[in-house]
């Protein structure tokens, strides 16, 4: 059960009669609770929210209920960090739980995030990551089942993104989302001139842009919530956020120099035979892989392309200085683990890299005042440990 005090019931007569069970288990302080069993018999699981929504803990019985021993409390696997850093999470969303058939001492433990423990709960590693932080696996974030092909140790997962499956443990996952047509759409604009224009907000799933060209992008992350597109000026574009943030493109999605002859964009340039081929099956979707993004640079009709970084994992989010000599942009480059994204600043020739913040947490989508002299921009700074970002502005000073 879930609310203020979770608690778990057994039955022993086909649901005619129910038992509390409760040796060993919490009363109070817990938000919500996840069973699993094993194929062991008497062998169980029980996962518990925290009254913050982080990890409450795991917990083991052997005797098929009667008894429970707290496996663990630590790391908050409930939360966002691919370490288990931070409190807090989202376990009155999402939470599951599975056994796997052919182990009874192997478990996994879906949040925001998936994690595995290979010894009943008392330590854990990550193996799923909602945008792929390090070298974790990406899978969707908000996991609410967890199923094992029968007598397997083949895991399917639901998630809001869809349906993602592992057959090696969580080493790598497929996703199964093809011909699934189970996106919630909040909001859906078109173009007054151009039919085949589109954006459309999509639950957890990010805002969506269809192109002229029939092809189709995730241009904002996130829920995408209201948008639309501006009455005579098919480049004017609106996206939203479900908790107020608010974006515009007055250039159709990329960003133009400030005399409108030069395009700034970050994009993925794979190299080897097996970044090729993943690279063209994401593209096919309509998608990229957003931890391995550098940036590009080339006039407004698309020639002398050239590269201007080469920092590996994500440079993103840049935009002119308005002398149109500079770039500024979020990059997580010197992040072991993927976190945090500070502001940084190059020449239009890749030349004189400058880190602009020093930020723990995430600093993104700058954006300069037309006399240069303030500098807005999103963070997650100063929110209380929350998923929060904010809107910040600042005086640009040579």
């Amino acid at each position: 059960t879930s609310g203020s005090s979770p608690k778990v019931y057994r039955s022993v007569d086909a649901g005619d009669t129910w038992q509390q069970l409760s040796n060993g288990l919490p009363t109070s302080g817990k938000r919500r609770c996840e069973l699993a069993a094993s194929n062991t018999p008497g062998i169980l699981y029980v996962v518990y929210g925290d009254s913050n929504n982080g990890y409450g803990g795991v917990y083991r019985s052997k005797n098929g209920g009667n008894s429970w021993t707290q496996m663990s409390s630590t790391p908050n696997i409930m939360g966002w960090s691919n370490t288990g850093s931070g409190s807090g999470g989202q376990a009155w969303y999402d939470m599951s739980i599975a056994c796997d058939p052919n182990n009874e001492n192997t478990i996994y433990v879906g949040g925001v995030n998936i994690w595995k423990s290979t010894n009943g709960g008392s330590t854990w590693s990550i193996v799923g990551h909602w945008y792929g932080a390090g070298s974790t696996p990406y899978v969707h974030a908000d996991h609410h089942d967890a199923v094992f092909r029968p007598n397997t140790s083949e895991l399917y997962v639901g998630t809001d993104g869809g349906v993602y499956k592992t057959t090696n443990g969580g080493a790598s996952w497929s996703e199964l989302n093809d011909g699934m047509n189970i996106s919630q759409y909040y909001k859906i604009s078109q173009s007054t001139s151009d039919t085949s224009l589109i954006v459309a907000g999509a639950q957890d799933n990010g805002s969506h842009l269809r192109s002229n060209t029939f092809n189709w992008s995730e241009v904002t992350g996130g829920d995408g919530m209201d948008n639309g597109v501006d009455a005579v000026n098919d480049n004017i574009l609106y996206t939203s956020v479900y908790y107020g943030d608010f974006y515009r493109s007055n250039n159709g999605g990329a960003f133009f120099s400030p005399d409108g002859t030069k395009l700034i964009f970050r994009a993925s340039r794979p190299k080897s035979k097996e970044e090729v081929e993943e690279y063209k099956e994401l593209l096919s979707k309509g998608l990229v892989k957003p931890t391995e993004m550098e940036l590009f640079i080339c006039d407004s009709d698309g020639s002398n392309l050239k590269q201007i970084t080469y920092l590996g994992n994500a440079n993103w989010s840049p935009f002119f200085h308005p002398s149109g000599e500079k770039i500024i942009f979020s990059s997580n480059f010197e992040a072991v683990l993927g976190f945090p994204f500070n502001l940084y600043m190059i020449d239009i020739d890749g030349k004189n890299l400058e880190r602009i913040t020093y930020s723990d947490t995430f600093d993104a989508f700058p954006v300069f005042s037309n006399d240069g002299k303030k500098i807005a921009f999103s963070s997650n700074r100063n929110n209380g440990g929350t998923r929060e970002t904010n809107l910040f502005i600042a005086e640009w000073v040579e």
